[in-house]
């Protein structure tokens, strides 16, 4: 088994990258990937500090030094926001990286991310939305479009981080057209490109039966045949596997494409 999506004490996760090392030899995996959350150019409480990049590298590359028996790769979790964002506006480059995740926090620099709390998050909708779903749902589609273009990363994080907080379909109808068709056109991106889709349990680990994509249209994923991978997106040793049996069952049930993760792992 194998996880690329994991978040540290370097980002926002809360245990040091040998602890995840240290749970994921015990529970039996073969791969484990670091991606905590790359710097961005403005104050973030969440994503990694410019300052601790190099101990970042430093310290993933020593535990691939030190922990032969797992097959450890380090990684980056990328956000954007708009065509002035790349890495290479924090002074950073990526040849040092395995792979990278790439995802769609924030739908404006400066305002709460959409899977922020509750609060932040209405207030959001409201602010800079005016309570209009279908342009909410729009934005945030096609950033992450313009974001699998931009970045080309090698997993698509997530793809529909915005249900996070659509609980009760708040925002959104889950069903409406608008958001099936945004859904599907991201999706269809994803294809062109090549890129792994993650089929991400994040939320189920904060007790949210959440499933990003929505279980309800994983048949899009089979009839586009996109090869998809676990993410458990853990900000805890404890989660680094967290609702994978499930998961696995589904993906067999419905007849999706695991994806062949030697591209990462080699």
């Amino acid at each position: 088994m194998y996880n690329f999506h994991t978040h540290t004490a370097f980002s926002d996760g809360i245990a040091a990258p040998v602890e995840y090392v240290k749970y994921a030899i015990s529970n039996g995996m073969s791969t484990l990937g670091f991606s905590d959350h790359a710097p961005v150019p403005f104050d973030s409480s969440w994503n990694m500090p410019m300052s601790k990049l190099d101990g970042y590298i430093c310290a993933i590359s020593q535990l691939k030094n030190e922990y032969s028996s797992l097959n450890i790769r380090m990684g980056l979790e990328l956000d954007y926001f708009d065509e002035l964002y790349a890495p290479s506006a924090c002074g950073y480059d990526l040849s040092a990286f395995d792979y990278v995740i790439g995802a769609v926090h924030y739908l404006a620099p400066d305002k709460a991310t959409v899977d922020a709390s509750q609060s932040e998050v209405d207030i959001l909708f409201e602010s800079e939305f005016k309570g209009d779903s279908h342009k909410f749902v729009r934005t945030y589609f096609e950033k992450y479009r313009n974001m699998l273009n931009s970045l080309r990363p090698q997993i698509a994080a997530h793809i529909d981080l915005i249900s996070r907080r659509n609980v009760d379909f708040k925002y959104y109808d889950e069903s409406d057209k608008v958001f099936t068709d945004e859904l599907y056109n991201a999706l269809k991106e994803v294809k062109r490109l090549g890129i792994f889709l993650e089929i991400n349990t994040g939320a189920m680990s904060r007790g949210r039966d959440v499933l990003y994509p929505p279980r309800h249209l994983l048949g899009m994923v089979r009839d586009m045949d996109i090869p998809v991978l676990f993410g458990a997106d853990a900000h805890s040793p404890q989660n680094l596997l967290c609702c994978f049996n499930e998961v696995d069952t589904l993906i067999n049930t419905i007849g999706l494409r695991k994806a062949d993760i030697s591209d990462i792992i080699r």
